[in-house]
């Protein structure tokens, strides 16, 4: 790999699942520095790498309301997972769930409109008079944004 990289006078870069990628990694390291070896690059998987994402954004907004705001979609134990990185395809849909309620909010807050609300069918027979259903994402955002500003402007 190396002599061919060589030849097209290139970096000589190797995609690998996590294990191998280990395993590459292992005996990279174990040669001498002056090896021909540490001229390869190692590459993470794609895969891998959106697994560490997601796991990062669950770590960074801890306590921000988005595992409430998911869990208004989703069971607790799948939000856990979700968060961590482990459910990748979940995951994504969750933050897209998120993401969209969020410019719902701020375009109805820009156009000075009403968020658009949920109501459970079977609450009252008039929708209109109802509340929004306890399943409606975006009221639940709504409600974690009210909370967070309320919790810095005390602070």
């Amino acid at each position: 790999m190396v002599d061919h990289a060589e030849r097209h006078n290139t970096c000589p870069v190797i995609t690998f699942d996590q294990q191998l990628w280990w395993v590459a990694f292992m005996i990279i390291a174990a040669q001498p520095s002056n090896s021909r070896l540490h001229k390869i690059v190692l590459v993470l998987g794609g895969f891998h790498t959106e697994m560490s994402f997601m796991g990062t954004i669950g770590k960074l907004m801890a306590g921000s309301g988005l595992k409430e705001a998911i869990s208004q979609v989703y069971a607790e134990g799948s939000v856990e997972l979700m968060l961590s990185g482990k459910a990748v395809a979940r995951a994504f849909r969750a933050h897209c769930l998120v993401s969209g309620a969020l410019n719902t909010i701020a375009t109805a807050h820009i156009a000075n409109i009403p968020v658009p609300t949920v109501y459970e069918e079977h609450e009252v027979e008039n929708p209109q008079e109802s509340q929004p259903g306890r399943h409606c994402i975006y009221t639940h955002v709504l409600d974690c944004i009210e909370h967070r500003k309320s919790n810095i402007c005390e602070s």
